[in-house]
Order: C-alpha cells, then sequence, then structure tokens
C-alpha cells in the first residue's frame, strides 16, 4: 500500500511545466507515503514554491491518489495566513511517466526533521503549538 521507494522523479535542475507555468527544481524537501515534495522556483514569478509529486507508476494503491487530489482540492478552497498559499495543481503526462503535482506557496524556516538533527530538544513544546494552531485554522 502507498508509495514504493524508488529513486526520487527529478533532480536538481529538473524543469517541470504545465501549460502555464514553469519551475525549476532546487532541492529535495521530503519524500513520504503519498509522494516527494521539492523546493522549486516558480520561472515566470520569480518565486520559491513547494512542488509536491506523486508519480502514478509508483503507487499501487489508488487511494493515494483520490487523497492527492482531495488534498489539492482543499487547499485550493483554503486560505489562512498560517497555511501555504495554494498556486497550481497539474498533471504531465510523458511516454515514461504520468505524474500530478501541487503547488504551493514555499513557507520558510527548518523541517522537524532538521531541527532534531541539529540537537533541537523541544519537540514537545513545537507538537503543543502545533495542536493549538489546527484548533484554530
Amino acid at each position: 500500500m502507498g508509495l514504493e521507494m524508488q529513486a526520487p522523479l527529478h533532480q536538481v535542475g529538473d524543469i517541470i511545466s504545465d501549460t502555464q507555468q514553469q519551475y525549476r527544481v532546487v532541492g529535495i524537501l521530503g519524500e513520504g507515503s503519498s509522494g516527494v515534495t521539492y523546493a522549486a522556483n516558480d520561472l515566470q514569478l520569480g518565486k520559491p514554491v513547494a512542488l509536491k509529486v506523486l508519480s502514478l507508476h509508483r503507487i499501487n494503491d489508488w487511494k493515494v491518489l483520490e487523497l492527492f487530489e482531495r488534498e489539492a482540492k482543499i487547499l485550493a478552497n483554503l486560505e489562512h495566513s498560517s497555511i501555504p498559499q495554494y498556486i497550481d495543481y497539474f498533471q504531465v503526462e510523458t511516454e515514461e511517466e504520468k505524474a500530478f503535482y501541487l503547488v504551493q506557496q514555499l513557507a520558510p524556516g527548518k523541517s522537524l526533521f532538521d531541527w532534531i538533527n541539529q540537537g533541537w530538544q523541544e519537540v514537545s513544546e513545537l507538537l503543543l503549538r502545533f495542536k493549538n494552531w489546527v484548533k484554530e485554522a
């Protein structure tokens, strides 16, 4: 169930295009059970974005695609100062691949993984703040 662990779909420097926008991958932000999230630059606007990608050929459960599409629809209708702004949702199909992309504003800061690896021990405080933030949203 979920995503089979394989090499990332994109490499740093790759350009991903839909019909109106182009994004250049600058790094990997994270990998999870539902895809890979990249840091990228919107080449038209010159702004950093988060680009979440789900490869159709790498999933073995259709529920993963359904949840990814639902996430995009929900984010498209949310407006909150603490939630990165939804920018785009599109798919790209080539002979080898069919992939779905969710583009959001890139939130500044470090990941929880980075904080923990740098010796930050205040995880419980962060989780409590996150819990309170979710209640407010």
